[in-house]
């Protein structure tokens, strides 16, 4: 057990850090449609979505090392894959003022909670 203790240390920062990045990017999907100012939804995406992004995978990849996880697993390669589209909706949805709709904030939050989903459950 004490032999494991630098592994679980490693691990618990690493989902410590997942969990702030997890935080950043909900509140840059927030951010993205709640203002009504187009350039305070510009800023939330690019100053809280894609930092919290570079951590989610930063962060993921550190869980995946220290998990012996192999980087072509579906799940990962899907949450990956997923990722990849929340930002790009969100990116679209704050180049104009009209694509602040619940259409593209229920598209952009549903590939956020699949990406999450798919880091949780790691089906397969």
């Amino acid at each position: 057990m004490i032999a494991d203790a630098p592994l679980l240390t490693s691990v618990l920062a690493w989902r410590l850090i997942k969990f702030i990045a997890l935080l950043l990017a909900a509140a840059g999907t927030a951010g993205a449609f709640l203002p009504e100012r187009l350039e305070l939804r510009q800023r939330s995406v690019y100053g809280l979505a894609t930092v919290g992004l570079a951590l989610l995978w930063i962060a993921g990849m550190g869980l995946v090392r220290a998990g012996g996880y192999s980087l072509g697993t579906p799940w990962l390669a899907g949450s990956t894959l997923l990722s990849i589209v929340w930002l790009q909706l969100l990116a679209s949805a704050v180049e104009r003022p009209e694509r602040r709709n619940l259409g593209w904030a229920l598209a952009s939050t549903l590939a956020l909670v699949a990406a999450l989903a798919l880091m949780v459950l790691r089906p397969g």
